[in-house]
């Protein structure tokens, strides 16, 4: 038998309760072999109770849904026999036929289930999450540090190479500015009245960021 089950209650269990159902409703080995089998939770509905399992059964398959209210325990009488009616719906009979068998919704349908009260259905067992001691949360903090700190250092040194880059390119245009100014041997004719007054001003300008600076 596959069973997935989404539900906090025993899978162990629900698989040997559902394993009981079939081996009452007359299933052989080789059928409870087959049975695939959902458990999932569902909301709430006025129209069944809290306790009350609801379930599907495909005609002509082994599969069957079946669904719980979180939190509450189900009715283990009617749990019984709606997995007994899935398994007939399992079988080809079609919910028609079905509704004229009085063991399914005639007045005694209790009695004829009442031994499931007998079986164990119970919720797993919580495992409690222990929460980290202060020397783990010092511990976990150090590392945080020393993450931290490598981090940084790669920017720092990528920091000096970009600042030793541009200083050295500020250098070489300032260089740039003075022999341009007229302070340094880059053209050998002499400059006329406009360039020397473009020169001038490049070099008033290079001063007043400088002094900025």
């Amino acid at each position: 038998m596959k069973l997935v089950n989404e539900t906090n209650w025993d899978t162990s269990q629900f698989k040997a309760f559902i394993r009981a159902v079939a081996e009452k409703e007359a299933l052989t080995p080789e059928d409870i072999s087959k049975l695939d089998v959902a458990i999932k939770y569902r909301r709430r509905s006025r129209k069944w109770e809290d306790n009350a399992i609801k379930g599907w059964g495909w005609y002509n398959s082994w599969r069957m849904r079946l669904e719980v209210v979180q939190g509450v325990a189900p009715d283990k009488v009617q749990a019984a026999r709606q997995i007994a009616l899935m398994l007939t719906f399992n079988q080809g009979v079609r919910k028609s036929t079905v509704r004229h068998d009085g063991g399914f919704y005639g007045t005694g349908w209790q009695e004829r289930w009442a031994w499931a009260n007998e079986l164990p259905l119970e919720m797993k067992p919580e495992v409690p999450v222990e929460k980290p001691g202060k020397s783990i949360q010092v511990l976990n903090q150090i590392e945080h540090c020393l993450r931290q700190i490598v981090e940084w250092e790669k920017r720092e040194k990528l920091a000096k190479t970009k600042l030793k880059t541009w200083n050295s390119k500020l250098k070489y245009y300032e260089r740039r500015s003075r022999e341009l100014a007229g302070g340094g041997k880059v053209e050998p004719v002499v400059p006329g009245p406009e360039k020397v007054r473009a020169d001038e001003q490049t070099a008033g300008w290079v001063d007043v960021i400088r002094r900025g600076k």
